[in-house]
């Protein structure tokens, strides 16, 4: 579950997802069941009140044809942390692009942006230093 609020905190929202082996046993599940359990959840860590909604919205990402599931996963706490150096490291010629390697919105699509920019700008400058200029 993330904190999802607008930047104004005018609107609050939690935006959260059932990933892995849990994804595939909730999705034969029905919405109000997936409701049910997700809000009991919630009413858990932040209160009865968690338990009324002003909205609820609901979506089995592996019904999508094109996505056939999250739109992302998630990294435990730390695990990032641990490997991010790692991640986008070059190793001789390979310079390494994906969401999972982005400094920010890891796991969507500006991320996979931000490290395609950042992985392009690495190569350019390696072949730059690698290409002698004679004039």
């Amino acid at each position: 579950t993330y904190d999802n609020t607008t930047l104004d905190g005018r609107q609050a929202a939690l935006v959260g997802f059932i990933v892995g082996k849990y994804a595939h046993e909730w999705s034969g599940r029905t919405e109000d069941e997936r409701r049910n359990a997700v809000l009991a959840h919630l009413e858990q860590y932040f209160g009865p009140q968690a338990r009324s909604p002003e909205s609820y919205v609901d979506k089995d990402w592996s019904e999508e044809p094109w996505i056939w599931g999250a739109p992302t996963g998630y990294m435990p706490p730390g695990a990032l942390s641990e490997v991010r150096e790692q991640i986008g490291t070059p190793v001789g010629r390979i310079h390494w692009a994906g969401t999972e390697s982005a400094t920010e919105f890891s796991g969507y699509l500006e991320g996979a942006l931000q490290s395609g920019e950042r992985a392009a700008k690495e190569v350019a400058a390696a072949v730059d230093a690698a290409v002698p200029v004679s004039v």
